[in-house]
């Protein structure tokens, strides 16, 4: 190892103090104890004490940002089957690729039902509730795994696509020219 690395790391484990109490590395280290880890609540109390406005705002927020992710889908698909077709233009087999294209573009539309689902319940519910709030969260998290999926499958769609050959027609040669002059050396 290098003599500065050494030095340098020598330094930082003198000076930095150990995070069990006010140790410092060169006094012993005393055990911590081990916390205890306590199971996951089913609806934990993140709105407990927000106002209604503020968790309307967040809640908005993630709207928006799932909003945003499935524009960007939707754009990707688009261009996958233009890119599609022109292989199919081309002779290339993309049935497989084309499948996978139908599904995204199907969980894509789930997902858009999805969104629209959490903008009305935005509007419509009260969210100081704890079951409409884990309602909420439910439907965020189905729509963010579907989400996934759906990038996922279009991922599969692009690597099909990649691995599809095309076959292009031979071009003639043309023939030599006999009345062609030659050139000169």
């Amino acid at each position: 190892m290098n003599k500065h690395i050494t030095t340098a790391l020598t330094l930082i484990a003198i000076s930095v103090p150990v995070f069990a109490g006010a140790q410092t590395a060169a006094a012993p280290i005393k055990a911590v104890p081990a916390v205890k880890a306590t199971p996951a609540v089913a609806a934990p109390a993140v709105t407990k004490g927000l106002p209604e406005k503020i968790i309307k705002e967040r809640v908005g927020n993630v709207i928006n940002a799932l909003t945003r992710h499935e524009e960007l889908l939707s754009v990707a698909i688009s261009k996958v089957a233009d890119q599609s077709a022109k292989f199919k233009e081309k002779g290339g087999d993309v049935s497989k690729a084309d499948v996978d294209l139908a599904s995204a573009k199907e969980k894509l539309a789930e997902v858009k039902k999805d969104i629209a689902d959490l903008t009305d319940m935005l509007k419509t519910k009260d969210l100081k509730n704890k079951a409409n709030t884990q309602a909420i969260r439910d439907l965020v998290t189905k729509t963010t795994n579907d989400l996934r999926a759906t990038r996922a499958t279009i991922v599969d769609a692009i690597q099909k696509l990649k691995a599809v050959k095309v076959t292009r027609p031979a071009t003639p040669t043309p023939a030599p020219n006999a009345a062609a002059p030659t050139p000169k050396p």
